[in-house]
């Protein structure tokens, strides 16, 4: 199933004597998605070769991937002490920093955050960019909107956005560096050197 370089008369080497190369590309992603009770999969190559599904153009669905992970989902609690006691002491999340009106609690992966917040009751997903300044010109040019921002926050800047579909939700970067704590996870300021 590996694409074969053509030889010099177009053919796929039925010829003797030509020189057929298997080329061993590398592998950009697996997509697996459930449509109608079937699995559909989708191997996609770094040669632009793809496998399960429609040639699919790796400059505009991989080279330009602007989210990089979810950073956090903000949850409102109306005391930042409650919540830690509920979702640590019973839930297991691990305190990883705090301020006056936040606090940011880590899973096992340490990947993402729950981020128990005062300032707004409801909930938020925060996904984190490279660049918020270049990720809000992809976001309006594919048809969505800036609904706040962008803004500096401590660790970078940040921008509430929603898609063509009016889903909300936040990006932010961390062009400033990180929370830097104290023993009992109170922040002290932020560095880049963490």
């Amino acid at each position: 199933m590996f694409p074969l370089h053509y030889n010099l008369r177009g053919t796929y080497g039925q010829e003797e004597n030509c020189n057929i190369k298997i080329i061993l590309p590398i592998l950009l992603f697996i997509d697996i998605v459930k449509c109608s009770n079937r699995l559909l999969i989708k191997i996609a190559y770094s040669n632009g070769a793809v496998f399960g599904g429609n040639y699919l153009d790796r400059e505009r669905y991989v080279m330009n991937e602007i989210i990089k992970n979810v950073d956090c989902i903000e949850l409102y609690v109306s005391d930042l002490d409650d919540g830690i006691k509920y979702y640590c002491e019973s839930m297991g999340l691990k305190l990883l920093w705090r301020t006056d009106t936040a606090v940011g609690l880590g899973m096992e992966n340490d990947i993402a955050e729950i981020v128990l917040q005062t300032d707004r009751p409801f909930m938020s997903v925060d996904l984190k960019v490279e660049s918020v300044a270049a990720s809000i010109d992809k976001i309006i040019e594919a048809g969505g909107k800036v609904l706040d921002g962008p803004f500096e926050i401590p660790i970078g800047k940040c921008a509430v956005v929603c898609d063509k579909w009016d889903n909300k939700y936040v990006i932010l970067d961390m062009t400033k560096g990180r929370y830097t704590t104290d023993e009992h996870g109170y922040v002290t300021g932020v560095s880049k050197d963490i």
